[in-house]
């Protein structure tokens, strides 16, 4: 497929025959005028394309779908969640891979078996990628509004109202979506366990605020991917997620906005869908779990990510209050 092969599927998709959030931003493209959002999107589907034929047209299907309501706010969030998708695929994808590499577009193991975005394979590895954005938009506005916030679950209800100056203004954690991708990715990886050097990659692509899914992954007293996790079965035991490998969070979100805005983006970043990022920062985080029997030793490399250290600075460790000054 050329980029005027998929020029014209994105003229005759449905972004222009309702309304759509990115209407404005396509319209640049139909007329061969640059446009930062949709010039990245077509690019970004056009490497996907080169190695699954077929996703290019069908990402442009999803994303000319989701509209028809005019300025609707969760719509765009849904719009957010289809880049994130596409940010990470795209790099994956995008990377050199070994001759004998096959890519799977939504791959299922099991009849009826729930779909990984994308599934890459060759002797050295079986790596499975599920690519997760939260609606953060209301979050956000009681971050900005609220002069504190709880970041992770640390005590009781009322040990933490006793810490806080008013606890009608504070933000609470925003863990319980975290919680929720785990559970899915689980549902979705566990059918590969059988498949030879299988790795599990969960992606969450946030916002600046890294600190708030570091701490719903690793706060020691209620961390997901700790022993003493705030998900428990109905026996009182932390639900584990074997099949997940690893967890690797992205502090990107923010720049997709910003280009829906047609603003500048920031961190050197030439267009919101690149995923190397100059010199390294902000920097991207691999979370290892410990629980599942997967080897993770290529991940550093593939993702361009490491280990969460105080080192890269203080939002890549749990927190517990902040205080918004």
């Amino acid at each position: 497929m050329t980029r005027d092969d998929l020029i014209e599927i994105i003229e005759e998709s449905r972004i222009f025959q309702h309304w759509h959030w990115f209407s404005w931003h396509f319209n640049h493209t139909l007329k061969g005028v640059p446009n930062l959002l949709a010039d990245s999107i077509v690019d970004a589907c056009l490497v996907c394309e080169n190695c699954i034929p077929g996703y290019a047209k069908r990402t442009i299907s999803i994303i000319s779908s989701i509209g028809g309501r005019e300025k609707h706010l969760p719509d765009w969030e849904q719009l957010l969640q289809v880049l994130a998708e596409l940010l990470v695929v795209s790099h994956v994808l995008g990377r050199k891979w070994e001759d004998s590499t096959t890519f799977e577009s939504e791959p299922s193991v099991e009849k009826r078996g729930k779909n990984p975005e994308i599934l890459v394979q060759n002797e050295r590895i079986t790596l499975a990628v599920e690519v997760k954005a939260p609606a953060l938009f209301s979050h956000q506005e009681d971050r900005a509004a609220n002069p504190e916030q709880v970041a992770a679950r640390f005590g009781s209800q009322d040990q933490i109202k006793q810490l806080l100056a008013n606890p009608e203004k504070v933000t609470l954690p925003r863990d319980n979506p975290i919680k929720d991708f785990l559970i899915s990715s689980e549902s979705k990886f566990e059918q590969f366990q059988v498949k030879k050097n299988f790795v599990g990659v969960l992606v969450i692509v946030w916002d600046d605020f890294i600190y708030e899914p570091l701490s719903s992954l690793l706060h020691p007293g209620s961390g997901l991917l700790t022993e003493n996790s705030f998900c428990k079965d109905a026996d009182g035991k932390p639900i584990v997620f074997p099949s997940v490998g690893a967890v690797v969070l992205i502090r990107q979100l923010h720049q997709i906005v910003r280009a829906c805005r047609d603003e500048q983006l920031a961190d050197g970043l030439v267009n919101p869908l690149q995923y190397s990022i100059p010199h390294g920062f902000p920097p991207k985080v691999l979370v290892a779990n410990g629980v599942a029997n997967q080897d993770l030793r290529q991940l550093e490399e593939i993702f361009e990510a490491l280990a969460p250290d105080h080192k890269m600075g203080a939002e890549y460790t749990p927190k517990e209050l902040v205080w918004w000054m």
